[in-house]
């Protein structure tokens, strides 16, 4: 499991991302994409996407339904029929927020064979989601059935989060993009060493 963030926001590592999960797949690897960059509605990974999918009860949190999500904290289920969502807002933040879900019913396959994709599912209600029980029961589960995980976190300039997720993976690369935030992401890159978070390498985009 190989962890990517980068200095800013773009497309870059979302570019990366596909063109090493293609490469990956050529050599029979099965791969999964987890893009875990809660409310960045960046459309590059979404793309891959091959068809809409239908999920019940993963839209938005407004109805008298209730269900407890394991955390304490009590969400409502939408009373609307199931029906076609955008991939881009429903995936990762749907499984870690509804308790009893399969981690299957998020992930899609893409056109690469052998490239399946969970994404971010949009902006999470939820505080240190990441950092959860059921995000790491997914992370471990995941393991055993893709050969390569990929998964794609925040900048660095969200340092707690990064860290928390460089704890799961096997090592972390990082996308030197520059962007607005980029001091704080240098900053965030140091912490990473402070902690001894194995960093595999890093890509230069100028």
């Amino acid at each position: 499991m190989v962890l990517f963030s980068s200095l800013g926001h773009g497309p870059e590592v979302d570019d990366l991302v596909t063109a090493l999960s293609q490469s990956l797949a050529m050599r029979d690897e099965q791969v999964l994409i987890i893009d875990s960059r809660f409310g960045f509605h960046m459309p590059e990974l979404v793309k891959l996407v091959e068809r809409p999918v239908e999920v019940a009860n993963a839209g938005s949190i407004q109805s008298a339904d209730m269900l407890e999500n394991g955390t304490g904290l009590v969400l409502e289920l939408p009373e609307e029929n199931p029906s076609e969502t955008d991939p881009c807002h429903v995936g990762l933040v749907q499984y870690l927020i509804f308790a009893g879900q399969s981690p299957g019913d998020f992930i899609y396959p893409t056109p690469i064979r052998g490239v399946s994709l969970l994404p971010a599912g949009g902006e999470c209600p939820v505080p240190d989601a990441l950092a959860s029980t059921p995000m790491k029961d997914l992370l471990a589960e995941v393991r055993k059935q893709y050969s390569v995980v990929l998964l794609v976190g925040p900048t660095l300039a969200h340092a707690t989060d990064t860290e928390i997720l460089a704890a799961q993976a096997d090592g972390i690369i990082v996308v030197m993009n520059g962007g607005p935030n980029s001091a704080d992401g240098a900053r965030g890159l140091q912490s990473l060493k402070d902690v001894r978070i194995p960093l595999l390498g890093a890509v230069l985009y100028v």
